[in-house]
């Protein structure tokens, strides 16, 4: 017998290589004790060696491309451990097709050697042994078969800007002058090499660094004879994959002095304040267009300019307010020559045309509006604009084409993106890098694709519009891990399947708006712990199975739509629970029985009450608290107040 007071104990005086029954006594201050369960334990003889252990066992698979690289990792390690402290293991190769491989030695990584050639769907067999260094003794093997498989299909390499993009260049532009921004391209496939080359139309007024993307002037350019050009830049990969964009190449008259250092504007020795007068100047006739709204000239003093602001000392142009101007001209690409602005608000006018690229110079920008316009064509690069805390480009007059750009997906000081109301296409890429954003809103494009399962992977944002696209599938149950989206509307879509009951893992819900999809299955009742949730609108899908009684407990409850589905059962008298409910669609439904009394509590705060279109017995009528609901339908539904 052996007393312990602690976790571990030492027991002397064991033969080696007897086993032993071992059980274990607990007794307290009292004196009750308890046995555990018999153990069976071992000793090895002093001194004992223990081998090496495969942790994969005695076999193991690997697979890979036939046309690897010599050094090309084969999988994971082949690896071992041992129980002897202290010992080092020594990987090595046998068998059959072992000449065909190296091994790493210290940590049995397989890999392609050089001068050897894979053959396609051929599997490979080789022994791993390791060996403790303990004379040799004690080495162990495992066997494994490695399959040379085909290559991955190339990744064609991708552009940043979409399918086609503008850039803008000055004539008094000399050869090997920059043209706005690298058109570039990246690529999914790891290690490829992009490489750029110019085609098309005007391509010999141009040339193109290769390794780059940057488009440059060939010869010096005249905007008074030739001021549109088309190029394509093409963007091969080193497997030979490639893809291409249509670039519009805009050339503008070169700047002339509008006099703003000699007709007052501003003070000759601010040579940057200088700058800026000018390129406000410049672009002051595209933004008025035939509307002459602005009073800017240069000898009116800068700082009296209708929605210009100064800030700093020296004093630079850093706010720039033109909403609701009634402007009806473009955005002029010379607005990129404010280093200093902060703020770009143009929004509410009339102003139509691209977003020119070169507002991505614009890189201590924090709020760019340009919504409630009539802009078109694709969203340009504005990856620079680090510092951006909004971007709105939306508006049920814009009509911004092409896809949702990656480079979103850097942009982590973003807090509001608005892009509602174009006519965005394609898949929703990526946008965990959003790490700031509080604010999604992407309805009304023509998004296709599914809801993404990445959103789940965010905290937020709080509002998430993803309503009145052409998304399909399910909705995908990994939403539920997202806490801080507090409204989701994902309706008036195509989505299908049921509704996931691991949406009541969004604690923060005070909107979810399903409605207008082909939902099928029950109404989970998990919704009902949603106990911030104002909207619950789930109308017009084909939902089945009862009204769940948990919803009664979603105190905070404002409206509650289910009409139009195939729901059956009774109506909950947990509903009458729902004591600041404004909205109760039950219409054109399957619900049988009686309307319950308990509704009638809802009489005070209940404004829109729909029960038509349903199967309630015959003796159903409307409690009597519900006589005074203002929008009803209880003719439509032969439904009489109850006596």
């Amino acid at each position: 017998n052996t007393t312990i007071t602690d976790t571990t104990v030492t027991i002397e005086q064991l033969t080696a290589g007897t086993s032993y029954d071992v059980a274990v006594r607990a007794k307290n201050a009292e004196g009750a004790s308890e046995w555990s369960n018999p153990g069976i334990g071992s000793t090895n003889a002093p001194g004992a060696n223990n081998p090496p252990v495969f942790t994969e066992g005695a076999t193991a698979t690997r697979s890979v491309s036939a046309t690897s690289p010599a050094g090309t990792n084969i999988g994971d390690p082949i690896a071992a451990t041992d129980a002897d402290a202290g010992d080092t293991l020594t990987y090595s190769l046998e068998g059959r097709d072992a000449p065909s491989f190296d091994i790493d030695s210290t940590n049995g990584q397989l890999s392609t050697k050089s001068g050897i050639t894979l053959i396609v769907g051929t599997t490979y067999t080789v022994t791993v042994a390791v060996d403790d260094e303990d004379d040799g003794i004690d080495v162990a093997r495992i066997a494994v078969t490695i399959e040379a498989t085909a290559a991955p299909p190339n990744n064609v390499p991708v552009f940043t800007d979409g399918a086609s993009t503008t850039r803008t260049v000055r004539d008094d532009a000399t050869a090997g002058r920059n043209v706005g921004n690298p058109v570039t391209a990246t690529d999914a496939d790891t290690g490829d090499t992009i490489t750029y080359s110019l085609e098309g139309t005007d391509q010999a007024s141009f040339g193109i660094v290769a390794s780059s993307g940057q488009i440059q002037t060939s010869a010096a350019l005249d905007a008074s004879t030739k001021s549109t050009y088309s190029v394509t830049v093409r963007a091969t990969d080193n497997n030979g994959g490639s893809a291409t964009i249509a670039v519009t190449i805009t050339v503008t008259a070169a700047p002339v002095s509008y006099g703003c250092a000699t007709d007052g504007a501003v003070d000759a020795s601010n040579t940057g304040l200088v700058a800026d007068c000018e390129a406000l100047m410049a672009s002051r006739n595209l933004l008025e267009g035939n509307s002459g709204r602005l009073n800017w000239s240069p000898a009116t003093r800068i700082n009296q300019w209708e929605g210009v602001s100064l800030r700093g000392t020296p004093a630079r142009v850093t706010f720039l307010d033109l909403s609701s101007k009634s402007l009806d001209g473009t955005v002029p690409a010379d607005l990129g020559r404010l280093p200093m602005l902060r703020w770009l608000n143009l929004r509410s006018n009339n102003l139509s045309g691209s977003i020119p690229s070169e507002l991505n110079n614009l890189t201590r920008l924090e709020r760019l509006l340009l919504h409630n316009n009539r802009l078109s064509g694709p969203i340009p690069n504005l990856s620079s604009l680090r510092n951006l805390k909004l971007l709105w480009l939306s508006g049920s007059q814009m009509n911004l084409s092409g896809n949702l750009p990656s480079w979103l997906n850097s942009m982590s000081s973003l807090e509001q993106l608005s892009l509602w109301g174009n006519e965005l296409s394609g898949p929703i890429p990526r946008l965990t890098g959003m790490t700031s954003l509080s604010l999604l809103k992407l309805q009304s494009n023509n998004f296709s694709g599914g809801v993404p399962a990445w959103f789940g992977d965010m905290n937020g944002p709080a509002t998430l519009y993803l309503h009145d696209n052409e998304l399909t599938g399910s909705i995908p149950a990994n939403l539920g891990r997202n806490t801080g989206v507090a409204r989701l509307w994902l309706d008036r879509n195509n989505l299908n399947g049921t509704i996931p009951p691991a949406l009541s893992g969004m604690t923060s819900l005070r909107t979810l708006n399903l409605r207008d999809n082909q939902l099928t299955g029950s109404i989970p009742p998990q919704l009902g712990t949603l106990s911030r949730l104002l909207q619950l609108r789930l109308h017009n899908n084909q939902l089945t199975g009862i009204i769940p009684a948990e919803l009664g407990h979603l105190s905070e409850l404002r409206q509650l739509a289910v009409s139009n589905n195939r729901l059956t059962g009774t109506i909950p008298s947990e509903l009458g629970d729902l004591g600041k409910l404004g909205l109760l669609w039950l219409s054109d439904n399957q619900l049988t029985g009686t309307i319950p009394s308990e509704l009638g509590d809802l009489g005070d705060t209940l404004g829109n009450i729909r029960l038509a279109g349903n199967n309630f017995d015959s003796a159903a009528c409307v409690p009597s608290g519900l006589a005074n609901v203002a929008e009803n339908d209880y003719s439509e539904a032969g439904l009489s107040i109850c006596p």
